[in-house]
């Protein structure tokens, strides 16, 4: 994803993996425990995209990331 200027939320894309954004963030939080956003809930270019909100604690933040980090399509 792009580097936010000054947003909480980052839009990533997720194309690479071959899911939909649906089926991405189901799979993202089972596997994971990462609540995030499919990108097509804002609108038809937002398919192969999630959000995800930076909205709580730079604890909890740093280990979100951590799980992500281990995610197979980094």
């Amino acid at each position: 994803c792009k580097k936010p200027k000054g947003s909480i939320y980052l839009f990533v894309n997720i194309k690479k993996t071959n899911m939909t954004s649906n089926e991405f963030c189901k799979w993202f939080l089972e596997k994971y425990h990462i609540l995030v956003l499919p990108g097509n809930i804002f609108g038809k270019g937002g398919e192969g995209y999630i959000r995800i909100a930076l909205t709580v604690g730079i604890d909890k933040l740093k280990e979100a990331f951590e799980r992500i980090r281990k995610s197979p399509f980094l």
